[in-house]
């Protein structure tokens, strides 16, 4: 309980000493990560839990929760700059269910989700702003057997 608190004390202090959007991404993203392994270093082999990055427009970071054997909660977070004229930081989750694709491809499974999204905007040309949105997704993650690792594929 006190190394929550005192975690979320840092966050406010680091929001506060930080004034764009690129750096307060980073200690976001630095935060997840330091919460994350504190709680629970091997929960990754098991995959229960993971943390992963996310490509595409921007650069983003995931954290992935299963609550059971189907159902996973996922948390998004993305830094997208576009054409170095509006910038924005969207966080977004998503409720998947998870589906095995048939017991000849063990490790293969396939997903799909609905979520919801909001992204920061600021820029040059472009007032600043707040957009909200409802998410789909759709995708396929393999899982190494024996390895902390595994690969997901998704459209969102």
């Amino acid at each position: 309980m006190i190394d929550n608190l005192l975690q979320g004390l840092i966050f406010i202090i680091i929001i506060k000493n930080y004034t764009t959007m690129k750096q307060l991404l980073l200690s976001v993203l630095m935060l997840i990560g330091l919460c994350t392994f504190s709680n629970d270093i091997t929960a990754q082999s098991s995959y229960n839990k993971a943390i992963g990055l996310r490509g595409g427009t921007g650069l983003g970071i995931t954290y992935k929760k299963f609550t059971s054997d189907r159902v996973s909660l996922e948390a998004i977070a993305r830094f997208v700059e576009l054409d170095n004229e509006v910038t924005s930081i969207s966080l977004g989750g998503l409720y998947q269910l998870n589906n095995s694709i048939g017991s000849m491809t063990n490790g293969f499974n396939w997903y799909y989700g609905v979520g919801a999204s909001a992204a920061f905007y600021t820029g040059d040309d472009a007032p600043d702003g707040i957009g909200v949105g409802i998410l789909g997704n759709l995708g396929l993650d393999y899982k190494f057997s024996g390895l902390p690792f595994n690969i997901s594929v998704d459209w969102i």
